[in-house]
């Protein structure tokens, strides 16, 4: 007899047991599932004239055969039922393992390239892999982490002025702006200041390549102009690359490689997660969804909503940039720009709805603003720095 046969002898024969503990995945054929399903409904140990009741809307010599194997043995204990229930998932598991397999190697007999059978294969691995489910939790248990907590569990931005702003674990931060309107120096600054401050950092660009995000910090670290950077005049950049050496930063662009799509994305982050860490998106726009969504607003607002539920399952803060339509150009003039809002979040107002924080940057001739105009974790708050575009740096007034 098979594992399986023998746990639904014991469950058609003895008055121990719960049906409802198996699922149909569980059973190896048709009629084990339908025997299965008329226990569900009579119970464990059933007088056999009870069960073949049960079943009678179903031919006989579909299931006959199988109840005639499982009435001939079965176990005799609570444990020894429960051993048996672990080693047929355990069986199962195996089962869809080989067939997991064989799909990823049918992928690369076909013809397609190592690098797009990735995502696949991850996805197909993750689906197939059981997940213990948690139960409900009462409102008054763990009262003591509602107390717990500090500023240190916040990312640290590299501003004072947006010290108010709380980018926690499970938490979506948007900062967007116009084109050339400083949102990747925003993110670049922000990551040197978590990496300064002990948080490992993985920085995703969609939009230029690792090499000028590495200059940007190294504009930015060193208060020296881009220009000195790409162009240097002498040896004395040397020293200053040491800095860059010890910093936990993790760089990932599109350049030469496949595209860096939301399954890619989901990947690094999944893998890169654990301990104090934090993931920068340049930029929300340009993540393609991975699959055919052929409206342009439904495509971002899927990438939106899956970049808050990776936050929330990976325990970690993502910070994205993201770009804002031309209302906000048409509304103002050169002299006097008008203000954002974030109805000119560009292409999808799932961006407003899912992101836990929100922050519309925009330059006026005398200062650079960077009101917090959304925080699902506190007030809402307008904050002016300086922006110095040639060493891609933001500072604080007063500084």
């Amino acid at each position: 007899m098979t594992t399986a046969q023998t746990i639904l002898g014991t469950l058609a024969t003895l008055d121990f047991g719960r049906p409802e503990d198996f699922s149909p995945d569980d059973w190896d054929n048709s009629a084990q599932r339908l025997i299965h399903a008329a226990l569900l409904k009579v119970g464990p140990g059933p007088d056999p004239r009870v069960l073949r009741a049960a079943l009678a809307p179903e031919p006989e010599s579909f299931w006959g055969p199988e109840l005639a194997t499982i009435y001939g043995d079965c176990v005799f204990t609570p444990q020894a039922l429960e051993a048996l229930r672990l080693l047929m998932r355990a069986e199962r598991d195996n089962r869809t393992a080989k067939r997991t397999a064989l799909d990823i190697v049918d992928r690369l007999d076909s013809g397609l390239v190592a690098t797009d059978v990735y995502p696949f294969a991850e996805a197909l691995i993750r689906s197939c892999t059981p997940h213990e489910s948690e139960e409900p939790e009462h409102v008054a248990e763990n009262l003591a982490e509602l107390f717990e907590g500090s500023d240190e569990d916040a990312v640290p931005l590299g501003l004072d002025c947006l010290r108010g702003l709380k980018c926690l674990a499970g938490s979506l931060t948007v900062f967007a702006a116009r084109p050339g309107g400083g949102k990747s120096a925003m993110l670049v600054q922000a990551c040197l200041a978590a990496a300064l401050a002990g948080w490992r950092c993985l920085f995703l660009t969609l939009e230029m390549p690792k090499k000028q995000i590495r200059q940007r910090m190294l504009a930015n670290l060193h208060e020296m102009s881009l220009g000195d950077i790409v162009h240097p005049k002498d040896h004395a950049l040397v020293p200053k690359l040491e800095a860059l050496k010890g910093l936990p930063i993790l760089l990932r662009d599109t350049v030469g490689k496949s595209a860096l799509n939301l399954p890619n994305i989901a990947s690094h982050i999944r893998h890169f997660a654990g301990g104090r860490c934090v993931v920068f998106v340049d930029y929300l726009q340009l993540v393609q969804p991975g699959s055919r969504i052929d409206k342009r607003h439904e495509a971002i607002g899927h990438v939106c909503r899956e970049l808050k539920q990776l936050a929330l399952a990976c325990d970690l803060p993502i910070i994205a940039a993201a770009q804002l339509g031309r209302g906000v150009e048409q509304r103002g003039t050169d002299k006097n720009p008008a203000k954002p809002r974030m109805s000119d979040l560009r292409e999808s107002g799932d961006i407003e709805a899912t992101a836990d924080n929100i922050v519309l940057m925009h330059q006026t001739p005398t200062v650079f603003e960077v009101p917090v105009t959304k925080q699902r974790m506190g007030p809402k708050f307008n904050a002016e720095c300086r922006f110095i575009p040639e060493q891609c740096r933001f500072e604080d007034f007063g500084i």
